[in-house]
């Protein structure tokens, strides 16, 4: 299955990183979300990372229940609301997970890894936005995604990167046609621990 929101491709500094971490009360994801953790006074929580200004965590890959096994394995017991999707499976927690249910977000963390992502309209539309060393937000609407409107040479949370496909391209070779898929490396991370 090929996500519709972030893929992690490679590690600049090794092997790619996971970790698990609770995922919030009441929070919808989907595989392929970049996300972020949250603290709480009842411990930090993982959620989408949905504003221009959040420090990315990673990337949700995979949902694991509180004894450890993948929601892609199980037939039945699903706590929360979880939806199988070709293009990113969905899950909606408990209003209890933080305390009962403990189901938890599988995550390719950010730091280092560059990522294979979507744009939410063909690269180059907005001056610029086609080339490497440019500067990406997220799209506030959909964690999946990155606002090709929101191009900047200066700042902001993703950078994109070369690809092999050409010196001045960011075009995921995966997809070489393809004109909303590029990599990108996180810039503003999160460097804390999920509980």
């Amino acid at each position: 299955m090929l996500v519709d929101g972030f893929r992690p491709v490679i590690n600049e500094n090794g092997p790619l990183q996971y970790e698990r971490g609770i995922i919030g009360n009441t929070i919808t994801l989907t595989v392929g979300d970049a996300v972020k953790i949250t603290p709480d006074t009842g411990g930090s929580y993982i959620e989408p990372a949905d504003a221009t200004d959040d420090n990315v965590y990673g990337v949700l890959v995979d949902l694991v229940d509180k004894d450890g096994f993948s929601y892609k394995t199980k037939t039945s017991n699903f706590d929360g609301t979880y939806t199988e999707a070709a293009d990113g499976d969905t899950y909606v927690s408990a209003s209890d997970n933080l305390t009962v249910k403990k189901v938890q977000a599988r995550v390719c963390l950010a730091q280092g890894t560059i990522f294979s992502a979507k744009l939410d309209a063909a690269a180059g539309t907005t001056t610029g936005s086609d080339k490497i060393g440019i500067f990406f937000d997220i799209l506030t609407s959909d964690s999946t995604s990155l606002d090709e409107s929101s191009v900047s040479a200066t700042k902001a949370t993703y950078q994109s990167v070369s690809t092999g496909l050409g010196s001045d391209s960011p075009v995921d070779p995966i997809y070489p046609g393809s004109t909303t898929r590029i990599h990108v490396k996180v810039i503003e991370v999160s460097r804390y621990q999920a509980q």
